[in-house]
């Protein structure tokens, strides 16, 4: 998981997790939680997630998909904000199922849920 802005500047480092050992093949279970702190964030914030499996047949690892997330929402609009220089944004909060993309995303500015 990487937490990254519309200029694709990394806002930590990137962070992976395993799943649980007694969790199914088909539904497999995470403990992971990243927490991030700071007094400011910029508000085109995106949480970008790459799924990576093992390969049985030749023992490689291989992208299953890639998903992303806006961590902000314009208080007004309630569409994700353009810039860093949109100040009155709200944390996007709830339960939501994400959509896995098969494709990478290109790797071009500005990074957004369009490019996804």
């Amino acid at each position: 998981m990487h937490v990254l802005t519309a200029n694709k500047g990394k806002i930590c480092q990137p962070q992976a997790a395993l799943p649980e050992l007694d969790s199914t093949t088909f539904s497999p279970r995470f403990k992971f939680k990243m927490e991030l702190r700071s007094p400011h964030f910029d508000p085109t914030a995106i949480a970008f997630l790459s799924i990576e499996t093992v390969d049985n047949n030749v023992q490689e690892v291989r992208t299953v998909g890639y998903c992303a997330m806006n961590l902000f929402i314009s208080n007004k609009t309630k569409k994700p904000p353009t810039s860093e220089a949109d100040g009155d944004v709200i944390l996007m909060n709830g339960l939501y199922q994400l959509p896995i993309y098969c494709q990478e995303p290109y790797k071009r500015k500005p990074f957004n849920m369009d490019v996804m």
